[in-house]
């Protein structure tokens, strides 16, 4: 910030900062994203003055930013939001930083209404202008700030004072929008804890999908669940990228992306490989020295469709299961790359052949030496290591606890499996009609 606005970043010189809205320690606990930049800046004896504007109606600027200030004993002053483009002309202002509710995938921003406002008048004026967000308000699944719906507030914050005193007539029409969208174009940079993610020179967006992406590493995507990107259905492109970003599966793919392939296991008659796409989407992602295995889990089953309904959470389940049957028998259960609960995705090794699905096999007559040995070592290893014998108490009830929860696909088990086949149902055909 002190560099865009021209002063040396040593702390040497001092600037002025102008913010909206209330980004400290009151709305984000700790530091603060916006104001705890401001602070940063004041610590190191950089900050000459902060202007916070009052961020009408609600005036968070106001009670809440201004507070903070003052708390802080830090030099700030409190202005009416139609003075910012003022006090920028009168060079009062070297850079202005404001917070984010959302960030879209091209950099677009959602703040609190004004914040576009700022951004007009500071380009116009050549005051940088940045954006200060955590990394889980980056959303690369909304392409732009079009994309993002904007609430309306109720009419009164305009009409009444939290007293309820009148200060416009009845009957006045309002438009009172909560939120407005900074394009990317006005904004220097977006500032996260991992870093900036700067606009390019001449650029009119900010590449927030590559930044997110290149910052996930594996056991980032492991915790999804705290903060991770929301929910997105793969296809066969899409799983490549997916892919790319995951080291251990790129290691066994070899080559670059460019060279690699990637088709959706089908479900058809007399495929040997369909069955492992019953349930879920499956797909194959090959390159020059491996494959491997990448499936996801909509809520539904996948041969059926939307019609029969079943959560994603099977895949945190069946992942949850090869990773510890892996960790006891790593001789027969292929090794876990990547399980991201909240994309219902694994990533997984690809059995190589002459490994095949045993139940076509079978069901052909054949005969594989060795196959009672090696179902009793997984059996004997799992059962057991998963057994009281194996495991204390406290361990073992806390498995039980979080194994109950498989509810759905146990269910699927016995329908499909148990019950239907001996009855006339409609989810199988193994009767003329």
């Amino acid at each position: 910030m002190l560099k865009a606005a021209g002063v040396a970043a040593d702390g040497s010189e001092s600037i002025g900062v102008m913010t909206i809205c209330n980004t400290g320690s009151l709305a984000t606990a700790g530091y603060g994203t916006a104001l705890g930049a401001i602070r940063a800046l004041h610590e190191k004896g950089a900050l000459r003055q902060v202007y916070a504007c009052e961020t009408r109606p609600y005036n968070q600027g106001g009670r809440l930013t201004a507070y903070e200030i003052v708390a802080d004993g830090l030099p700030g002053t409190l202005i009416a939001d139609s003075a910012a483009a003022s006090a920028m002309a009168q060079g009062k202002v070297q850079a202005v930083i404001v917070g984010a509710d959302r960030v879209a995938a091209n950099g677009d921003t959602a703040n609190k209404i004004g914040t576009y406002a700022l951004a007009v008048a500071a380009a116009h004026h050549n005051v940088p202008f940045f954006v200060a967000s955590p990394t889980t308000t980056l959303d690369p699944t909304t392409a732009t700030g079009a994309d993002i719906v904007i609430e309306e507030r109720d009419a009164t914050e305009l009409t009444r004072t939290r007293g309820g005193e009148a200060l416009a007539p009845d009957g006045i029409c309002v438009w009172n929008p909560a939120f407005d969208v900074t394009p990317a174009g006005l904004i220097a940079g977006v500032v996260t804890e991992k870093g900036v993610v700067a606009r390019g020179k001449g650029e009119r967006a900010i590449d927030i999908k590559a930044f997110v992406e290149a910052q996930r590493s594996e056991s980032e995507l492991a915790a999804a669940p705290k903060g991770a990107p929301g929910f997105r259905e793969l296809d066969a492109a899409s799983a490549i990228d997916y892919v790319a970003g995951i080291p251990s599966a790129v290691a066994v793919l070899g080559g670059a992306k460019g060279e690699w392939r990637c088709h959706e296991v089908a479900d058809s008659e007399g495929d040997e490989e369909a069955a492992a796409g019953n349930v879920n989407f499956v797909y194959f992602v090959s390159g020059p020295s491996g494959k491997v295995v990448v499936k996801q889990a909509m809520p539904y089953v996948r041969c059926v469709g939307e019609s029969w309904p079943l959560s994603p959470e099977r895949a945190s389940f069946e992942a949850h299961a090869l990773q510890a049957h892996g960790a006891l028998c790593p001789a027969h259960v292929p090794t876990v790359f990547l399980h991201e609960p909240a994309m219902a995705t694994i990533v997984m090794e690809y059995v190589k052949p002459p490994c095949t699905i045993l139940r076509g096999q079978l069901n052909k007559g054949a005969i594989f030496e060795g196959l009672a040995e090696h179902c009793a070592e997984y059996l004997a290893t799992t059962l057991f290591g998963t057994s009281l014998l194996a495991m204390t108490t406290a361990e073992h009830k806390k498995a039980l606890q979080y194994w109950s929860g498989n509810v759905e696909m146990c269910q699927l088990t016995e329908k499909v499996i148990f019950t239907e086949p001996y009855m006339v149902a409609g989810n199988n055909h193994w009767t003329s009609g």
